[in-house]
C-alpha cells in the first residue's frame, strides 16, 4: 500500500506547478552592461518592467530561454515604477490575467528569476491594502496589494499567481522602500493600454499653484478652509478664466477642496478638455468660475 504523500509535499508539488506554469510569461530584461530585471509578459508582443530597473532607453534586449529580443521602451509610468516595452517577435503573453480581485489573507505564490535566469517561487499571502499612493503632478491611485513576501534580488518585476494560476498583481520594491508592493492587474492593464496609446499617462492641468489656508473669521461665510492661488501660469487654464494668485479655491465640482491632493484627483486623464466647476473666494465675495482643464506638457 502506497502511503499517501505529506502535505508539505503536496503543497511543495503545487508550488512548483504554479510556477512553472507561469514560466513562460516570466522573462528578464537587460540593458548594455547592466544586471538584469525580471519583466512579465504581459500582452501582445509587450513586456512590463520594473522601471527603476532600467538605467536607459538604448540596447534593451528581453531573454527569454536562450533567446534574446531586442526591446525598445514604449512608456514609463513613474507613479508606479514601471516602463512598458515593445519586443517584436516575443508573440502573445502566455499569462492569465485575474480579473477579480484578490481576498485579503488568499495565499499566492511569487514568481520571479534570479539575475542568473533561474526560476524564483515564494509562496506568500495577500495581507491587505496598503494606503492610497500619491505622487508630485500625478493623480492619486487606488489602494496597491500589500503581501508578506520578502524583497530580495529579481522580485521586483515578477508576478503574485492565485492558486487557479491566474497573475492577481505585478511586483515592485520601487513604491515602498523595504517593501514589496504589488500592482493588481485591473490597475495594471489600465495604465498599460494608456502607455501603449501614448506613450505616457496623460494628466490635466490648470496652471496654478496651491496650497492649504485656513481662513480668518472676517471670510468664514462659505468656508474655513480652502486652497490658496500662490501661483499662475500667465497662459494656464486658470489664468484664462479669470482667476488671480489670492484667489481661494472653496470647491471645485462641488467637492470641498481642503488639500492639494483633492483638486488633483480631478485631473485625471479622462478630464482632459473638459470643464471644471470651481467656487473661488475672493476678499469676501464669492464667485463661481469655471475652467477648462488642460493636458500637462511631457
Amino acid at each position: 500500500m502506497t502511503a499517501a504523500p505529506s502535505p508539505l509535499k503536496v503543497l511543495a508539488d503545487a508550488i512548483r506547478e504554479t510556477a512553472h506554469a507561469a514560466s513562460a510569461g516570466i522573462v528578464q530584461v537587460r540593458a548594455r552592461g547592466a544586471r538584469p530585471a525580471t519583466a512579465a509578459h504581459i500582452g501582445d508582443d509587450l513586456v512590463v518592467a520594473p522601471l527603476h530597473g532600467l538605467d536607459r532607453d538604448e540596447g534593451l534586449v528581453v531573454i527569454r530561454g536562450d533567446v534574446a529580443f531586442d526591446a525598445t521602451v514604449a512608456g514609463r509610468d513613474d507613479a508606479l515604477d514601471l516602463a512598458l516595452l515593445r519586443v517584436a517577435g516575443l508573440g502573445a503573453s502566455p499569462l492569465s490575467v485575474a480579473t477579480e480581485p484578490a481576498d485579503a489573507a488568499q495565499l499566492v505564490v511569487g514568481v520571479a528569476r534570479s539575475w542568473q535566469g533561474d526560476l524564483m517561487a515564494r509562496l506568500a499571502s495577500v495581507t491587505g491594502q496598503t494606503c492610497p499612493l500619491r505622487r508630485w503632478r500625478a493623480e492619486p491611485l487606488p489602494a496597491l496589494l500589500r503581501t508578506d513576501l520578502a524583497p530580495g534580488r529579481g522580485v521586483s518585476g515578477g508576478v503574485l499567481v492565485d492558486p487557479d494560476g491566474r497573475v492577481q498583481a505585478w511586483l515592485t520594491t520601487g513604491l515602498s522602500r523595504g517593501s514589496v508592493v504589488g500592482i493588481p492587474t485591473t490597475l495594471l492593464m489600465d495604465r498599460l493600454a494608456r502607455l501603449a496609446a501614448h506613450g505616457r499617462i496623460r494628466r490635466g492641468y490648470v496652471g496654478m499653484a496651491v496650497q492649504p489656508v485656513a481662513l480668518p473669521p472676517a471670510q468664514q461665510a462659505h468656508g474655513s478652509q480652502g486652497l490658496l492661488v500662490s501661483g499662475m501660469d500667465a497662459t494656464g487654464p486658470a489664468t484664462t478664466a479669470g482667476l488671480f494668485v489670492g484667489d481661494v479655491l472653496l470647491t471645485a465640482d462641488g467637492q470641498p477642496l481642503t488639500e492639494p491632493g483633492a483638486l488633483q484627483a480631478l485631473l485625471a486623464e479622462s478630464r482632459i478638455g473638459a470643464a471644471l466647476a470651481v467656487q473661488v473666494l475672493r476678499g469676501t465675495t464669492l464667485h463661481d468660475m469655471t475652467l477648462t482643464v488642460g493636458e500637462r506638457a511631457r
